[in-house]
């Protein structure tokens, strides 16, 4: 999980300004007497000012203004403070200008925190900014304070009050019809809408940000929103596109000196070049982002810079150095409280130890991973977690605990991809990672902490002495009893600790036997029930009898499969049914079973060979299951997609009926064709409305396909898309056109082999090639 921080939300109004001006103002500073002057122009300056340089203006500006507040106004600006409070002494204009750029000066300070990671100390600081703004009815900066207070929500994982807080800015900056305002709030609502799942509304939101930008000229705005463009076009996989918008960023950036900008585009251009393979690339490009992060000290950006490094390392085979870059992405995490960054700390630092093959080191980590996820609710991330787990129980032989991880899995899969047909369209859900943190402990109290701590501890020294003094000799005397107590009271403990550990030691060989014995037992059940499962399935000989040429691929993903093949040859007719149960492993197996028993029944015992009233029949005998089943509680989403195919050698003819299957045909001038299945769950209705039966002349056609899902999806997985195409089963069939059924064999033996080189294997794989 290769995480990107590439938007960056406007969270100031700071415009560029030349070096240039910033010295007039401070010239003017230095001869400036009157403390209302030098508070407008430690404002301005503070407005304008290089970002790393705002606390040499806000805070001395800051201080100027409360004390004239306290001088003129007699009185603080605090949670309590009223208009009343401030209406009693000052002009009328003299409040409104020392309250306009105190707002202003507090404003800057708090996106200052933010910034640097602070973010409760920059919530206070704003949240007072707006309280003297509302004070002063100064409309526009309530309006930049409202979205700077959203975006520090955002970061902290507030979602509903993020998205409170910049709606109420939008309002304000609509009411006082300033674009700029309102494209900053479009592209934060962008943000918001991203990170909670409503795709459709955050492209929405990027593009009228983006129209506004560009009718102003707004550079630095536009250099951002193709920031947020890469990043849309990375999630939809189309890495020329996001490249492009990337290197736009980039150019714009260098010519405006744009630092934070920079250091996300960056970071976004690495991940194309991951994706391509390219890792010495994404690496050099990581570097320069991380170079920024750590000129600006951004402890936000930190925690993903550090993650992304480990990622390449990790992809490189340099797990020590991976280990290191997440261990440091974890610490300042976990010292900024930044939630879900442990999160991913702990899940990568998982991954990394298992490709190890140390799961006793990545458990805990995978663990925590997994209750964090769990505490923010993110379905993308608890299917992580969970995949993760499920493979570290697999390699421990903790079968029980692997299966409830694996249905786990699956039911956050399919959450996520039948949560809505348009996030379908866009290939996978947008999970957006900016970082929420607060500050550990406050410092000040930390040293208050430990004088009290220090004065404690004269006191009691200096009492000790006291009493040492006066009962020297009745103290010696007591130590001498009590060491001769606490020697005779260890020597009564250490007997009765070496008996305990005995016990103990007893205790754990048995149980360790006992564990010993029950995985011994599981195993040999597995290995019977492997045995049982393929006693059913089609042996060699009887294929051999019925076809000359043809290849068989079944790989299941553990010992026990959910996909299986059933062959019967029926006077001068052959049935062949290739067929996929739902998940893997024991549950699919089970229904493997059964799928056998109801084509045995429909097949051989009613004499039904036609494709559709077969399809019809087993739609009929799933829906009857299930509808037993729900009798009780039901807890496996159960279903089967399947193919049927009937060759009649008397009428030279192949008739074909599927749900979900496809039937993949190359003809005799070498014409690729698919014949399209039907796109329905088998036993959600008793009955099929309408079935369709297509026909192949046998003398028409050099070769038949059928294969479950597992084997695309093998060649569409990760960084196989690049390898063999997102259509890479159609491109085996038709690279194989004029190659022998023998050979395609070995071909496509050594395309699986390909395949989970780099990948591990995802699902069961069964493909069946034949020619009549």
């Amino acid at each position: 999980m290769f995480k990107s921080c590439c938007i960056f939300l406007f969270i100031c109004s700071v415009q560029l300004f030349s070096q240039k001006q910033i010295d007039s103002l401070n010239l003017l500073l230095k001869n400036s007497t009157a403390d209302t002057s030098k508070l407008r122009l430690y404002s301005q300056l503070s407005s304008i000012s290089d970002e790393n340089n705002i606390p040499l203006y806000t805070k001395p500006g800051i201080e100027i203004a409360e004390k004239l507040i306290k001088k003129y106004l007699s009185t603080s600006i605090d949670k309590n403070t009223t208009e009343g409070d401030l209406s009693n002494k000052a002009p009328k204009n003299l409040k409104k200008i020392i309250l306009n750029y105190y707002g202003q000066l507090l404003n800057c300070q708090g996106v200052y925190e933010i910034s640097h990671g602070n973010n409760p100390e920059g919530i206070s600081v704003l949240e007072k900014a707006l309280k003297v703004q509302t004070l002063n009815n100064d409309t526009i900066q309530m309006a930049s304070t409202l979205n700077n207070i959203g975006t520090n929500l955002f970061y902290m994982g507030n979602i509903p009050k993020a998205t409170q807080a910049i709606n109420e800015s939008l309002k304000l900056y609509i009411h006082l019809k300033d674009k700029q305002g309102i494209a900053q709030c479009y592209n934060g609502l962008s943000i918001v809408s991203r990170s909670s799942g409503d795709i459709l509304k955050g492209i929405d939101y990027i593009y009228k940000s983006l129209k506004i930008c560009e009718e102003l000229k707004d550079e630095e705005g536009i250099a951002n929103l193709y920031n947020s463009l890469n990043v849309y076009y990375l999630d939809l996989e189309d890495y020329q596109k996001a490249l492009e918008y990337g290197e736009k960023s980039l150019k714009l950036c260098k010519k405006l000196n744009s630092k934070r900008t920079m250091a996300n585009a960056y970071n976004g251009v690495a991940y194309i070049y991951k994706k391509r393979n390219d890792l010495e690339k994404s690496l050099q490009y990581l570097n320069l982002s991380l170079k920024i992060t750590e000129e600006l000290g951004d402890k936000n950006q930190l925690v993903t810079a550090y993650n992304n490094i480990g990622v390449i390392n990790k992809d490189k085979k340099n797990y020590s150095e991976a280990i290191r870059y997440y261990q440091k992405s974890l610490q300042i995490a976990t010292e900024i409280k930044a939630i879900d960054g442990v999160a991913n700390s702990n899940y990568k630092l998982s991954e990394v130890y298992l490709l190890q093959n140390n799961g006793s080191k990545a458990l805990p980590y995978a663990l925590k991973a997994y209750e964090i996820s769990k505490q923010l609710q993110i379905p993308g991330d608890i299917k992580n977690a969970a995949a993760q787990l499920k493979d570290i129980y697999y390699s421990t032989h903790k079968y029980k605990e692997a299966l409830e991880m694996t249905n786990l899995y699956y039911t956050m899969r399919d959450s996520i991809l039948n949560d809505d047909t348009k996030r379908e369209a866009l290939k996978k859900q947008f999970k957006y990672d900016y970082d929420k943190k607060a500050l550990a402990d406050s410092i000040k109290n930390n040293i208050q902490q430990k004088v009290a701590s220090t004065q404690l501890a004269l006191q009691k020294s200096e009492l000790k002495q006291q009493k040492t003094i006066r009962f020297v000799l009745i103290a010696g005397i007591i130590v001498i009893a009590v060491f001769l107590v606490f020697i005779f009271n260890r020597l009564i403990i250490t007997s009765k600790q070496k008996t305990l550990i005995q016990q103990q030691t007893e205790i754990t060989q048995f149980q360790k036997n006992e564990l010993e014995l029950k995985n011994k037992n599981i195993t040999e059940s597995m290995e019977a029930a492997r045995d049982i499962q393929r006693s059913v399935f089609p042996n060699k000989l009887e294929i051999q009898t019925i076809f000359n040429n043809y290849f068989i691929l079944f790989k299941p993903y553990d010992n026990l499969s959910g996909d299986f093949l059933w062959l019967k040859q029926i006077d001068e007719k052959v049935i062949v049914v290739l067929g996929d149960c739902t998940g893997h492993g024991i549950p699919a197996s089970l229904l493997t079973l059964f799928a056998n028993e109801f084509l045995n029944k429909i097949i051989l015992q009613k004499q039904i060979t036609s494709a559709p009233h077969i399809l019809a029949e087993v739609n009929t005998e799933i829906y009857n299951y299930l509808q037993r089943k729900q009798k009780t509680k039901k807890t496996l989403n159960e279903g089967m997609d399947i193919a049927i195919c009937i060759i009649d050698k008397t009428q030279n003819k192949l008739s074909y009926a599927g749900a979900k299957i496809n039937l993949y045909t190359v003809n005799n001038r070498d014409e690729f064709k698919i014949a399209e299945s039907h796109i329905v769950e088998l036993g959600k209705h008793k009955n099929l409305t309408t079935i369709t039966e297509q026909t192949f002349l046998l003398n028409e056609i050099n070769g038949f396909y059928l294969t479950t899902d597992g084997f695309k999806d093998q060649l569409k997985y990760r960084s196989n898309k690049t390898k063999f195409g997102f259509n890479g089963f159609e491109n085996f069939i038709k690279n194989n056109i004029n190659v022998s059924f023998s050979e395609q064999k070995s071909n496509i033996q050594n395309v699986y082999s390909q395949a989970t080189v780099s990948e591990k294997q995802i699902d069961d794989i069964l493909v069946f090639g034949f020619k009549i």
